[in-house]
């Protein structure tokens, strides 16, 4: 089965403002970090019910190396979509109403 991945607009916004602080504290460091969400896209693309439940329906999946946590939903037509990339430290579930 072949899935297709969707961002929420907010976990859009929560990507590109974490790509960006981490390339400002340090040049090269928000790259490394798109490619540590890149890879952690590719793993819940691949095995979609992998990663535990988080809450509700919602799974999670924590980003390697940093203190990141996707948070995502399998739909019915086999589309997945990531609700959220949240820092670990943030208020937990900020974004439950996003489903």
């Amino acid at each position: 089965m072949s899935h297709r991945l969707r961002l929420h607009p907010g976990a859009r916004r929560e990507l590109i403002e974490a790509a960006r602080y981490y390339e400002g504290e340090n040049p090269g460091l928000g790259g490394v970090f798109l490619a540590r969400m890149q890879r952690a896209f590719d793993r819940i693309l691949a095995l979609p019910e992998a990663c535990p439940v988080s809450r509700g329906s919602l799974r999670i999946k924590v980003l390697e190396s940093f203190p990141y946590s996707v948070h995502y939903a399998v739909l019915a037509d086999d589309v997945i979509i990531i609700v959220s990339i949240a820092h670990q430290s943030r208020r937990p579930f900020y974004w439950g109403d996003r489903m």
